[in-house]
């Protein structure tokens, strides 16, 4: 399933033609909106929907919080450096690992997950293809994310949920074979991932902003010609 929703929503994002990318933004964020909602409802329909469950803590949730403004903002600032270094990446991999919760209505509950951790993947494509360029410095996002870590941990201990997989992994998941050599290996794997990551994805996204600045000089240097004619009547002076 996953696969599909991935060259269905990937596919429209990347044919989309320009003067109709607004349309994929809205319905992106349409996605979006409608991938947490139904996970939501489904939780609550079987009665479990609580602090344990219903928080948009997890980094795919809070990033498809997030996502949906950001599309419509001019800058991201350090929020589509968090998205672009750290939320899309683990959107991506979690379609390898897959950790849906199990409910009544399996085949529903699936195409949400599915969905939104796609859109996730998909938003700082879709924002490069809208002309907005990427994060070049990851610094910021990292210390985001450890700032992120260090406040679902203590949520976690409050509400003693198990928010960003901190106390316990999906069963199945390299995250489950970390949390087995401890919490401490668990989080420092985490963070030399989240940091290798970044070192291979700054220049890459630098590269593809040169694109948009190569465009973008291209259209500048285009003046079309839009002078009137005129037509010199015979014997008119020259």
């Amino acid at each position: 399933m996953q696969w599909l929703l991935l060259m269905a929503w990937g596919g429209g994002v990347a044919l989309c033609p320009k003067e109709r990318l607004s349309l994929a933004r809205h319905a992106v964020a349409a996605g979006l909106i409608a991938s947490m909602l139904t996970q939501e409802a489904l939780l609550w329909a079987d009665g479990m929907l609580n602090l344990q469950t219903g928080l948009p803590l997890h980094l795919c949730g809070l990033a498809g919080v997030l996502s949906i403004p950001l599309l419509y903002r001019a800058r991201g600032g350090a929020v589509h450096g968090l998205i672009a270094y750290l939320a899309a990446p683990a959107a991506a991999a979690v379609l390898f690992f897959p950790a849906v919760m199990q409910c009544s209505h399996p085949m529903l509950m699936g195409l949400a997950f599915f969905r939104l951790h796609v859109l996730v993947a998909l938003v700082p494509f879709l924002l490069w293809r809208m002309q907005k360029p990427l994060p070049v410095n990851p610094r910021g996002a990292l210390v985001l994310g450890n700032g992120y870590l260090l406040a679902v941990e203590g949520v976690n201990t409050l509400l003693h949920t198990n928010y960003l997989f901190l106390r316990a992994a999906p069963a199945g998941t390299p995250l489950a074979w970390l949390m087995g050599r401890g919490k401490g290996v668990y989080v420092a794997a985490l963070e030399v991932t989240a940091m290798a990551l970044a070192a291979c994805l700054a220049p890459l996204y630098r590269r593809l902003n040169r694109l948009i600045a190569g465009n973008r000089s291209a259209c500048s240097r285009y003046v079309p010609d839009t002078a009137p004619c005129t037509i010199r009547r015979r014997g008119s002076a020259r």
